[in-house]
């Protein structure tokens, strides 16, 4: 039986030599990835926040899955870390109210058959970070990303072809055709027949946000560059006693009325024309909806796709397809040593091993590209 994730589909598509490192060797480089195991951390604490509403109980169980995952860090990466988690729930429980959307499932794995004339041993497979209801009781599916820069996901939730195919494998096991993995077994979907509205991409900067720098003469820096919040600025603005005849505004809680006089008036607007009901520059999630014939196309293709793959591994063709993502590759290293007739051997044996658990780290890892 074959599985395919979407993820691997977009390796294959990506470079196939990757996706022959990856998916068939199953090769990880034996020094731990920071960024995919913060990912990790950050996905779990928001799973338990969905599950529980407990801020307490999921801080609690994202720091306890750091110090299991951050064994092999040194003491100063791991206290950076430690840091940025800490400041980066606190934020995240601060910038979004929840409590009117219903969670349904989490860490929920499906799998569905792509077309029922495709063989019945292949079928697309992967795990869905969050499914829930909305005030007006619409259906969503939920992408936890922790990335470094948003504008290519915004760019994405309009185009991207993961989404497509997420959305229609969502839409097949909510209408019954297809499977969810519980307690190590498949078992059929039984979850209703909700139509779904669509995907939000919960996105969370890796660059957290700061109070604004205090100049030396006094004052706040006004830097447009300086990485802070509407919300961080006012709060110093009150510490160093700078508020002047700023006013809550009455019918907007949380917002503040600016005086055109107002010495940081400007300054102050800018902030607030960076955030807006679908998050700031370090939190925003963005809605992505696919009209049914989207969906059917996608999945059109994917049997291609399937075919493309079956083919490439039978006829062991992996060629390269090098792009700028190769300075941050993980495979780079074997990649450049194979290409450029350096020892390949050595390079696999000193920098990679093999790692059966790669697929599931995969999953819950942040799997940004740029």
């Amino acid at each position: 039986m074959k599985m395919r994730r979407g993820s691997e589909i977009s390796t294959f598509q990506a470079c196939r030599r990757k996706w022959k490192y990856e998916w068939i060797d199953n090769l990880v480089l034996i020094r731990p990835s920071t960024p995919k195991f913060f990912g990790t951390v950050m996905h779990k604490f928001i799973q338990v926040l969905n599950e529980t509403r407990d801020w307490d109980n999921a801080f609690a169980t994202g720091e306890e899955l750091m110090r299991e995952k951050g064994k092999e860090l040194d003491p100063a990466t791991y206290q950076e870390l430690a840091e940025l988690y800490a400041t980066l729930t606190i934020d995240y429980h601060k910038m979004w109210d929840d409590s009117k959307r219903k969670t349904l499932f989490t860490e929920l794995t499906f799998r569905v058959r792509i077309t029922d004339t495709y063989p019945t041993d292949d079928w697309y497979t992967g795990t869905v970070d969050h499914i829930f209801l909305d005030e007006h009781g619409m259906l969503w599916i939920e992408d936890h990303k922790n990335v470094k820069r948003m504008d290519s996901y915004i760019t994405a939730a309009q185009n991207d072809a993961q989404i497509t195919r997420y959305l229609g494998a969502v839409t097949l096991l909510l209408n019954g055709q297809g499977e969810i993995l519980v307690n190590g077994k498949w078992e059929p979907f039984t979850g209703g027949n909700n139509r779904i509205e669509g995907l939000v991409y919960n996105l969370l900067s890796k660059s957290p946000a700061h109070p604004p720098k205090k100049l030396s003469k006094g004052g706040l820096s006004v830097d447009k560059s300086q990485r802070t919040t509407f919300a961080l600025y006012i709060e110093a603005l009150k510490e160093h006693g700078l508020f002047g005849n700023i006013q809550p505004d009455p019918e907007h809680e949380g917002h503040y009325l600016i005086p055109s006089d107002h010495p940081y008036h400007d300054f102050l607007v800018m902030l607030s024309e960076q955030e807006g009901p679908d998050g700031n520059r370090f939190f925003k999630r963005i809605k992505a909806r696919r009209t049914p014939q989207e969906l059917q196309t996608a999945f059109n293709e994917m049997e291609d796709i399937f075919d493309d793959m079956d083919r490439a591994e039978r006829e062991q063709r992996f060629y390269r397809n090098p792009t700028h993502n190769c300075n941050t590759c993980d495979m780079r290293h074997l990649c450049f040593a194979e290409a450029s007739g350096e020892n390949a051997t050595y390079i696999r044996q000193t920098m990679y091993m093999t790692n059966p658990d790669r697929v599931e780290d995969d999953e819950d890892a942040d799997t940004e590209s740029s």
